[in-house]
């Protein structure tokens, strides 16, 4: 993996990783969801990307992408509109056929099928499922809402009238979110997998592997501090439950542990 800058400090050409076998894309299919709609469906051409950052909610992708901005100034370019606007999808494409030399890295809140077809770098971060989804509860039932009380989402009215365990365990509005999001690429194929319970640790990691090991500061963006423990109060059989529930989740976190403690060793060796 080359790192993303040269001596000047500019960026430089992704490279790709020597030794790793290309991806045959075309093994994946496009579903209709509309989390993954928006991605070209054939290869671009004259377009490179450096890095696609698919930014699950609740996971540290906020402070992430601070840093992001930072690394790439210019080059940076979120997509956050999937959600809201169906032809969003259309709007980063145009970007990237009329400036291909501009944007270096996406960030938002897209499945990585979105851009499956460009040869880039993808990371993500990934949180303790039951934490997530329990920050993401008390997010949606204390800050205020963007949506018109008429048009609020099923998911926004749900938390503000359910209490956490029924909100996990009968609905599914946050269901194996990491495999929603990072579904399409296998998780091996991703460049870098953050864990938020370690994100100092994930950080350095980062810098390392992508821009020579350089300092940066880490914001701390969106903490609950309304929390009081360390770990947000359910029972043990919901736990259990959830675990049975989200167990596509429960097994990425346990690979991305896994790959995290891989990487501290190498830089700690």
């Amino acid at each position: 993996m080359a790192h993303y800058e040269n001596e000047s400090g500019t960026c430089v050409k992704w490279v790709a990783r020597a030794g790793a076998a290309p991806l045959n894309r075309s093994l994946f299919p496009k579903p209709s969801d509309p989390l993954f709609s928006g991605g070209r469906h054939d290869e671009p051409n004259g377009v490179e990307i450096m890095m696609v950052s698919v930014h699950i909610p609740k996971t540290g992708g906020t402070s992430f992408e601070k840093i992001l901005r930072h690394l790439f100034k210019d080059g940076f370019y979120p997509d956050y509109d999937e959600f809201l606007l169906p032809e969003a999808k259309y709007r980063i494409e145009a970007q990237l056929q009329e400036n291909p030399s501009k944007i270096k890295c996406i960030h938002g809140h897209f499945g990585a099928r979105k851009y499956i077809n460009y040869d880039a770098d993808f990371v993500s971060w990934v949180r303790d499922p039951l934490e997530r989804a329990a920050s993401a509860y008390y997010y949606l039932r204390t800050e205020p809402s963007s949506y018109p009380p008429e048009f609020e989402p099923t998911w926004v009215r749900d938390a503000k009238a359910m209490s956490l365990e029924d909100y996990l365990l009968t609905t599914n509005h946050d269901t194996n979110r990491l495999d929603l999001s990072l579904n399409g690429l296998p998780i091996d194929e991703y460049a870098f997998l953050g864990v938020t319970e370690y994100f100092s640790q994930s950080i350095s990691i980062f810098m390392r592997k992508f821009f020579g090991g350089k300092q940066v500061s880490i914001p701390r963006e969106r903490v609950n501090f309304r929390r009081t423990a360390e770990k947000y109060e359910i029972s043990a059989s919901a736990r259990r439950e959830f675990e049975r529930k989200n167990e596509r989740d429960v097994e990425i976190y346990k690979k991305a542990l896994e790959l995290h403690r891989k990487a501290a060793l190498q830089i700690a060796g």
